[in-house]
């Protein structure tokens, strides 16, 4: 056998065993690069689904710490209604003579934040200890006694909270527009009077996105129209002094029917400051403005709570104590700053109290303001002005880790906690 026919033969071996070699580390090197990307992945969607967990996990202890804010602030409407039940006993007792005196606002004073009530805690219990505390058992045998120091303390959890408490009935209730009467005529003069500076004349001056332009009068009708039982269109008589408004003879669902879609009138009382938004003519720069002002949840004999520190509410009140409105002084800007100056004196004299109707009437009189005779000479009983409260907004605000769970609860007065009387999760 000749030599090359044996070379040839190796030849072929040696390329056969060198190409296998290759395919194999082709494979090892593909399979380290599809092991790489699975365990990539792997990775990837453990940390999201840890992630998904913490958040989900810090969620619930936001909401949990924002209810508990609530309750915490419901407690104290609670005790703010114990007090102003026992003050107006006394007051009546005492023949009236208490009246000047102020009354106690209980939920301005106090703090409800978690920081402020884990202070206390701490305060009261001596400081926070370095010890942990014994762990209660977790299966006492019958009749054995369950070591208070095994319990954990309020304010040992992951989080913090707080809750700020709004009084709605300082505010402007357009359901009370629907009431017959002098009352409905107040409720009318009190959202006049909220919008007639000047400086507002823009929003009623220029139209809208529906290419509408409305009047302060017009806003009032079509507020008025939402809620009243008929349907046809509202006018004013402002000549009648018991009927402010008047059936006239258009049709109520005109403006809404050039809508997309379109849509009637409720024609029944306002359920949430939400639906103001449906009105004809309300637009997000007009609630912009005068949002913060209005309501919708107190009950419609309600009055006007002379206690407020808003600028614009405070301008409201003292025209709407006034005799005139269109009084001279009440377009002196000196006089009214005065004025505004000496009841930030009296809410800051005492940290607790609010002020009274008859001090609100000695400061505009003080300062030459003719006050309305229905307010002057029946400053606790006139249908106008008061200076207590009976429904509240609570906007209380749980966070934990970098979530953050606010809870909006209006609630009124009764036996208990307060009846609740709107609820939203944001």
């Amino acid at each position: 056998m000749s030599a090359r026919p044996v070379q040839r033969r190796r030849a072929r071996g040696g390329a056969r065993g060198g190409g296998q070699r290759g395919m194999a580390l082709i494979l090892v090197l593909s399979s380290i690069a599809v092991l790489t990307a699975v365990a990539v992945d792997f990775a990837y969607n453990t940390q999201v689904d840890t992630r998904l967990a913490v958040s989900a996990r810090d969620e619930l202890r936001a909401y949990y710490l924002a209810k508990s804010a609530t309750n915490l602030s419901r407690l104290l409407l609670s005790f703010q209604n114990q007090i102003d039940g026992q003050m107006g006993a006394a007051g009546a007792a005492a023949g009236g003579a208490l009246g000047g005196m102020g009354n106690i606002r209980l939920w301005e004073a106090i703090p409800l934040d978690s920081s402020a009530i884990t202070a206390f805690v701490e305060a009261t219990s001596g400081g926070p200890s370095d010890e942990e505390p014994p762990l209660a058992p977790l299966h006492p045998e019958p009749g054995e006694a369950i070591p208070t120091a095994g319990l954990a303390s309020f304010g040992s959890f992951d989080g913090a909270f707080m809750a700020e408490i709004e009084d709605e009935e300082s505010k402007v209730n357009l359901n009370k527009l629907d009431n017959p009467g002098n009352r409905g005529i107040i409720a009318a003069t009190q959202l006049l009077n909220l919008m007639v500076d000047p400086r507002w004349n823009f929003l009623f001056d220029e139209m809208n996105s529906h290419r509408e332009r409305y009047t302060r009068e017009e806003i009032l009708i079509r507020i008025r129209d939402w809620i009243d039982t008929d349907e046809v269109e509202t006018t004013l008589n402002p000549g009648s002094p018991t009927e402010l408004f008047v059936p006239g003879f258009g049709d109520e669902e005109g403006p809404y029917t050039r809508y997309t879609p379109r849509y009637k009138p409720k024609n029944a009382l306002f359920d949430s400051m939400e639906e103001v938004y449906q009105v004809a003519g309300i637009t997000d720069r007009f609630m912009a403005a005068f949002g913060a002002s209005l309501t919708v949840y107190p009950d419609i004999n309600s009055k006007l709570n002379v206690n407020t520190n808003d600028p614009l509410q405070q301008l409201m009140l003292i025209r709407d104590a006034a005799a005139d409105p269109l009084a001279p002084a009440l377009n002196n800007p000196i006089i009214i700053e005065q004025i505004l100056e000496q009841i930030a004196m009296v809410r800051m004299l005492g940290p607790m109290m609010g002020m009274t109707v008859q001090q609100f009437v000695s400061i505009l009189e003080a300062n030459g303001i003719v006050v309305r005779p229905e307010i002057k000479h029946n400053p606790a009983a006139n249908d106008y002005l008061g200076d207590k409260s009976q429904t509240f907004l609570i906007r209380a605000t749980g966070q934990a880790g970098t979530v953050s769970k606010t809870l909006v609860s209006v609630i009124r007065y009764d036996q208990g906690l307060g009846r609740l009387l709107y609820y939203r999760e944001e």
